[in-house]
């Protein structure tokens, strides 16, 4: 930090530094309204999905049997139906409390 010499410069610190910290909160509410999104079970079970789906064409699935390409399909049908139903149910019990 270089030195401040005059009054001017002290307020120019004081402004830059305000500004710093109202981005610095404006980046806070954006990281927390995104976390907050993530935390919701459908959106945890499409990650979860899409991170299962982009490892399964990394480790080559194009390898694998047609047998374990169904059970590996139906159990993602199967994870993505549970998610929006538990995501249905879980909203319904938030709208009864308030």
């Amino acid at each position: 930090m270089k030195k401040i010499k005059r009054i001017q410069d002290l307020k120019n610190e004081k402004k830059r530094i305000a500004q710093s910290q109202v981005d610095l909160l404006n980046k806070i509410k954006n990281n927390w309204h995104e976390l907050k999104l993530n935390m919701y079970p459908r959106n945890m079970t499409n990650n979860m999905i899409e991170k299962m789906a982009n490892n399964r064409t990394d480790t080559g699935i194009y390898n694998e049997s047609i047998l374990k390409k169904s059970l590996t399909y139906a159990l993602l049908l199967f994870a993505e139906k549970f998610a929006g139903k538990l995501n249905d149910k879980v909203q319904s019990i938030i709208k009864k409390q308030h």
